[in-house]
C-alpha cells in the first residue's frame, strides 16, 4: 500500500488498541495493576477512533514498531460474544423502549381526541346560539385537567424510554454516560406525575446514584454488574408507576369521561352533514367494500330524503366516535398491564431466570390496534 494509506492505518490502528487497552486495565486498591478480559468494545467509540488522525499523543514513530497483525488481533476481541445476561438485559431494555414509546403514542392520540371534543363543544354551542353554557364550561374545564394529567403521563413515558434505552446502550456497547440522568428524569418525571394526580411519592435517592463510579465505558464483570444494577433502579421506580396507575381515582384523571363526551362529536358532524357541509359517502363505501359495492354520486340526496337511512348512518358515527373514547380508556388498561409485566421480567433478570417477552409483545400489538381506532384520521399522528 501507499505511504499515506499505510500511515492512516497505523493510526487507526494504534489510537482503537489505545482505547480497548485503557479499557482492559484496572487498578486494585494495593496500586498494582490486573487486566480484565474484554467482553465487547463501544461501537461508537470505535467507530469515532476508526475515523481519528494523527495528534501528539500518537506520534508515527511509535506506532511503527506495532505490527498490523497484532493490532488486528486485539481488535478482534472487540467481537467477543456478550454474555447471555447481558443478551437477556439488551432483549428487556428493547422490549421496554417499544412498549413506553407505543404508550406514549396512545396518550398523544387520547389528548388529540379531546382536541376534537372541545371543538365540537364549542360548534354546538356556537350553532345552538349557547355560548360558554353553564354545562359546556365545567366539561370542557374537566377535560383540560385530563389533558394537562395526559401531558406529565406523556413525559412520564417518554422518560421511561429514555431510560430503557440508556439500558440497552450499557447491555450491549458498556456505554453508561447516559443512564444516570436517564434515571434521574424518570424518577423526576414519576414523582411530577404522581403529585399532578394527586397520589404524590419520593423517589429515594439512592435509588438514581452510583452508575457512573467506574467510568463512562464499561466491560466484563463490571457491565454486568451495572445492567444489573440499571435494571433494579428501573424496575423500583417502575413498582411506583404500577401503584399509581393502578389507583381508580387516577384511571380516571387520565381517561375520557366516557358519559359526557358520548354523542357530542357525533353530534356536531350530523348538523354539518345537516346543512350540506359533509357527505356519508365515504362511509357507505366502508360498508359496501365487502360486496363490491360503492355509492353513487346522488347517494347523500338519497339519505337526506329518507330519514332512517340517515339515522341509521348517524348511528354509525356515533358508534365510531364511542369506540375512540371506549378506546383511550383501553389503552390506559393495557399500558398498566405493559408495565406490570415489565416489572415482572425485571426482577426475573436479576435473579438469574429466563425472561418470556411474548405477553408484553401481545399487549404492545394491542396498543398498536387501539391506536388505528383512536387516530383522529386528520391528526396527522403517527399511528
Amino acid at each position: 500500500m501507499g505511504a499515506d494509506i499505510e500511515q492512516d492505518v497505523y493510526w487507526k490502528s494504534a489510537q482503537t488498541l489505545s482505547r480497548i487497552l485503557k479499557e482492559s486495565i484496572r487498578v486494585s486498591p494495593d496500586n498494582t495493576v490486573a487486566t480484565r478480559s474484554i467482553v465487547r468494545c463501544n461501537k461508537k467509540e470505535i467507530g469515532h477512533s476508526m475515523s481519528g488522525r494523527p495528534n501528539k499523543r500518537f506520534p508515527v514513530r511509535r506506532v511503527k514498531a506495532l505490527p498490523l497483525v497484532i493490532a488486528g488481533a486485539l481488535l478482534a476481541s472487540c467481537a467477543t460474544m456478550p454474555t447471555a445476561k447481558l443478551s437477556t438485559a439488551a432483549a428487556l431494555a428493547k422490549a421496554g423502549e417499544v412498549a413506553a414509546s407505543q404508550m406514549q403514542r396512545n396518550v398523544t392520540i387520547s389528548s388529540a381526541s379531546l382536541d376534537l371534543f372541545v371543538k365540537a363543544v364549542a360548534f354546538n354551542d356556537g350553532f345552538n346560539a349557547t355560548p360558554a353554557a353553564a354545562g359546556s364550561t365545567t366539561l370542557i374545564a374537566n377535560v383540560k385537567v385530563i389533558q394537562g394529567n395526559l401531558v406529565q403521563y406523556e413525559n412520564l413515558l417518554q422518560s421511561l424510554s429514555s431510560a430503557y434505552s440508556a439500558m440497552d446502550d450499557l447491555a450491549e456497547y458498556g456505554a453508561s454516560t447516559d443512564l444516570d440522568s436517564a434515571v434521574s428524569n424518570l424518577a423526576s418525571d414519576t414523582e411530577t406525575f404522581s403529585k399532578k394526580v394527586g397520589k404524590e411519592i419520593t423517589i429515594p435517592a439512592d435509588v438514581t446514584k452510583g452508575l457512573q463510579e467506574s467510568g463512562n465505558v464499561v466491560v466484563g464483570s463490571v457491565q454486568t454488574g451495572k445492567v444489573i444494577k440499571a435494571s433494579a433502579q428501573i424496575e423500583s421506580i417502575l413498582e411506583k408507576i404500577v401503584a399509581i396507575l393502578s389507583e381508580p381515582t387516577v384511571r380516571s384523571a387520565i381517561t375520557p369521561i366516557q358519559p359526557q363526551l358520548q354523542g357530542v362529536v357525533g353530534q356536531a358532524a350530523f348538523i354539518l352533514y345537516t346543512q350540506g357541509v359533509y357527505t356519508y359517502r365515504p362511509i357507505l363505501d366502508e360498508l359496501g367494500a365487502p360486496l363490491g359495492l360503492e355509492s353513487s354520486s346522488n347517494a347523500d340526496a338519497i339519505v337526506r330524503s329518507n330519514k332512517r337511512v340517515e339515522a341509521g348512518l348517524a348511528g354509525v358515527v356515533n358508534q365510531t366516535v364511542n369506540s375512540q373514547i371506549a378506546s383511550a380508556t383501553e389503552a390506559y388498561d393495557q399500558g398498566l398491564a405493559a408495565l406490570r409485566a415489565l416489572e415482572q421480567q425485571h426482577k426475573k433478570l436479576q435473579s438469574g431466570e429466563a425472561i418470556t417477552l411474548q405477553n408484553l409483545s401481545d399487549i404492545v400489538a394491542n396498543l398498536r390496534a387501539l391506536a388505528q381506532v383512536s387516530a383522529p384520521p386528520t391528526t396527522g399522528i403517527a399511528k
